[in-house]
């Protein structure tokens, strides 16, 4: 609708809290998930950052192989966890999108950007974005 795309639910996607941590990962998607949320059971935009990277680096591979296909889950897990992540960007990868990949695998929590700046990073010419409405997509 009117040439939007919009990308949610990595798993859990968090809009309206700052952070949620879990008890226990139970039927998570373990390839697509950040250090923090691995190390530490903590859910925040900024983990769904880290899953955007991991849905762009999908896109760019065309989708022909799953994140960390030779690993195991709890092999890719310690990779993750220890920041030492195999999802190298495939040749070809538009500079722009190698750059935006870098970010987000950013370990640091803190030092990954917000999807505003990504957005801008992607789309400097544009304005941007509204700001939506916040939203829960669960409850714990």
């Amino acid at each position: 609708k009117n040439d939007e795309l919009k990308i949610s639910d990595f798993g859990l996607s968090v809009a309206d809290r700052s952070l949620i941590k879990l008890e226990k990962l139970k039927n998570m998607p373990v390839k697509w998930l950040s250090p923090e949320t691995l190390g530490k059971g903590e859910f925040s935009q900024k983990s769904d950052v880290w899953s955007f990277g991991v849905l762009m680096w999908e896109i760019f591979t065309r989708c022909k192989t799953n994140p960390y296909p030779n690993d195991t889950n709890q092999e890719a897990m310690a990779k993750i966890i220890s920041g030492n992540h195999p999802l190298k960007p495939p040749e070809g990868t538009p500079a722009i999108a190698v750059a935006v990949m870098e970010l987000c695998f950013i370990k640091e929590t803190k030092d990954r950007p917000e999807f505003e700046g990504i957005f801008k990073l992607l789309s400097p010419n544009e304005p941007p974005p509204p700001k939506a409405d916040n939203f829960e997509t669960y409850t714990l």
